[in-house]
């Protein structure tokens, strides 16, 4: 085999392997939002994360600051409030603003880890609630479409801190790149609660996006 060859037959394995092509898969990510009555909510992500080959971690990226449909500047303020794995066990995490975005490093940087670990993220979002003549909305993108790894699974659950039975509740789900419109998923509705499903695999760039009014 001559040296381009070798080349090419690297360039095919690398692209054909997913253990070459990515250095982890979500099997599962699952979101708890909790809105609160001044309009801020408090996210608990847990993150089942499958290593290929050992790492340090893993990056959570979550936007703070993007054009709304009017053309103005939204910030919506996040406040890290705790990460610990499977046991509750606190990680080691630095979080630092990067544009538009939240970049949370998650693992201690002198160390290894692989095969199946477990990351929960709870964080708290204020200013995000959007407020219009005949309702109050929550469009969040749970999972973001930052990640460099395919999601098996995303699912949300998201309840109200009210009392109000009355009060109506709606929601819709998207999936795909960011903008996309798809909804390979679905939801159900309950008293001032609603949950989220995925219905195929999210590939790298992918992202579950949920409406809840």
């Amino acid at each position: 085999m001559n040296l381009i060859s070798c080349i090419l037959f690297f360039i095919l394995i690398t692209f054909a392997n997913p253990a070459f092509a990515q250095f982890f898969t979500i099997n599962t990510f699952h979101s708890d939002i909790t809105v609160n009555k001044d309009s801020s909510f408090v996210v608990t992500e847990i993150i089942q994360v499958e290593f290929h080959k050992p790492r340090h971690g893993i990056y959570r990226e979550i936007p703070f600051k993007y054009g709304d449909d009017f053309g103005r500047t939204v910030k919506t303020p996040i406040e890290v409030l705790s990460v610990t794995d499977g046991t509750e066990r606190d990680l080691t995490y630095r979080v630092r603003k990067s544009g538009n975005v939240i970049n949370i490093r998650i693992g201690d940087p002198k160390k290894y880890v692989d095969s199946r670990q477990t990351y929960i993220v709870s964080y708290k979002v204020g200013n995000a609630i959007m407020f219009f003549e005949d309702h109050d909305e929550l469009y969040w993108n749970v999972t973001g479409n930052y990640w460099k790894a395919p999601i098996k699974e995303a699912s949300a659950d998201v309840s109200l801190k009210i009392n109000d039975k009355s009060t109506h509740i709606w929601a819709a789900c998207y999936t795909g790149v960011y903008g996309s419109k798809r909804s390979d998923c679905t939801f159900k509705i309950s008293e001032s609660r609603s949950e989220f499903f995925t219905k195929k695999n999210l590939n790298i760039g992918e992202g579950l996006t949920i409406a809840f009014g």
